[in-house]
């Protein structure tokens, strides 16, 4: 943990501090000092609230973590002043005091945007895990459905390659190529390599990694991890005479570990013939277009992970958030005051953190936000989509 707590004692624990606040009044044309008039108030510096067991490797607990600390609190000193009534002497007042007394960030909620992103996060941690119990999975059963297609792919490649061939033979090989990279057959092509051939490689690959794995024996153990990121810090703010700011990070992660309970279930899992709803969706025209926005391929082949496998009560998920919090004093807080001598400062840090155990229970997969729907990969098929269509 980053941001230290001030104690390590369960249930929920405040500490408290005490800041000097000063009025110092200046009179006359020497600036004779007369005061300073100083008032002490307290302040929560630190907040901490533990629960749980923090547990071990073999057998988690439910825990929970939240820390907050005052890192920095530097002082607002603003001055003002006014002219006596005889028009010639002046009544400076200087105030140091702490930003606390305009704004306590100890309650300061999360930014919402964050909070949903986290929340994004680990369902994207939920899904990722249950692909990953499928590594190598081959879509034999979509290659079924598909065989006459793939075929005649394969045929048309095989008769172009021979037309070259003679074409060349013949001395009018540069008309043969002219004709291959025609805006409408590249596009063609592009997509026949992204959505024909790399899928039907990918096939061969994983029924070649499939043989040299064979069928797993039951009670083999498997273990999976995902554990995304995320980022975000606010722009700087105006609330009353401050601004506010956050600078945010968090972190989902999901740790499934599965014994085979049938490894026959699990075989016809990882050749992709237990799953009619991911078969169905990957014969849907144009479905790899709605999985750039949205995962849905993603969860559907998900929700047959599971097939032959038991989950062990080691699996959980967690949750991790910490931020800083800043505010600052703005350069002219108030109407009348002549000058800001220092803008005062607050820094904040937080920390959370939340695990929970699974018990067996298998996680759903769940729909998440793409990062970048329109990566270089995307817009380049989406051409080709539009050069082959129209």
């Amino acid at each position: 943990m980053s941001i230290p707590a001030h104690t390590n004692a369960r249930g929920h624990s405040w500490s408290q501090s005490y800041f000097v606040n000063e009025h110092m009044v200046y009179d006359g044309p020497g600036m004779t000092p007369v005061g300073p008039f100083q008032q002490a108030f307290a302040y929560s510096d630190g907040y901490n609230f533990k629960q749980g067991q923090v547990g071990d490797f073999k057998n988690p607990t439910p825990y929970t973590r939240h820390v907050r600390r005052l890192l920095a609190n530097e002082p607002w000193v603003f001055r003002q002043q006014e002219r006596y009534s005889n028009g010639q002497n002046y009544l400076t007042q200087v105030w140091t005091k702490s930003l606390l007394n305009w704004f306590d960030p100890m309650y300061v909620a999360w930014p919402t945007q964050f909070d949903l992103e986290v929340a994004d996060a680990l369902a994207k941690a939920k899904t990722k895990a249950l692909e990953k119990l499928s590594a190598n999975k081959v879509q034999y059963g979509v290659s079924v459905l598909e065989a006459r297609r793939t075929a005649s792919m394969i045929a048309t490649n095989v008769h172009a390659v021979f037309e070259g061939i003679k074409a060349f033979k013949r001395g009018y090989g540069l008309v043969w190529l002219q004709d291959l990279v025609r805006d409408r057959e590249l596009a063609k092509r592009w997509l026949e390599l992204q959505y024909g051939w790399k899928p039907l490689l990918a096939d061969i690959h994983g029924g070649a990694e499939y043989l040299n794995r064979g069928m797993l024996s039951d009670d083999f153990q498997l273990e999976v991890k995902s554990a995304p990121r995320v980022y975000l810090q606010t722009p700087w703010t105006v609330n009353g005479g401050t601004e506010v700011r956050w600078t945010c990070r968090g972190r989902a992660k999901v740790r499934l570990i599965a014994n085979v309970r049938s490894s026959y279930l699990e075989t016809f899992n990882t050749l992709g013939l237990l799953n009619p709803a991911e078969i169905v969706w990957e014969l849907v025209p144009f479905s790899f277009i709605v999985d750039w926005f949205t995962p849905i391929g993603s969860v559907l082949s998900s929700l047959s992970a599971s097939a032959g496998l038991d989950l062990s009560s080691r699996s959980q998920l967690h949750y991790s958030k910490e931020g800083i919090f800043e505010v600052r004093g703005l350069a002219q807080p108030f109407n009348g005051y002549q000058g800001v001598d220092q803008k005062g400062y607050l820094r904040v840090g937080v920390h959370v953190f939340d695990r929970t155990p699974l018990y067996g229970a298998w996680p759903m997969p769940e729909l998440y936000n793409k990062a970048n729907p329109f990566s270089t990969p995307h817009i380049l098929n989406a051409i080709a989509l539009c050069g082959a269509r129209f």
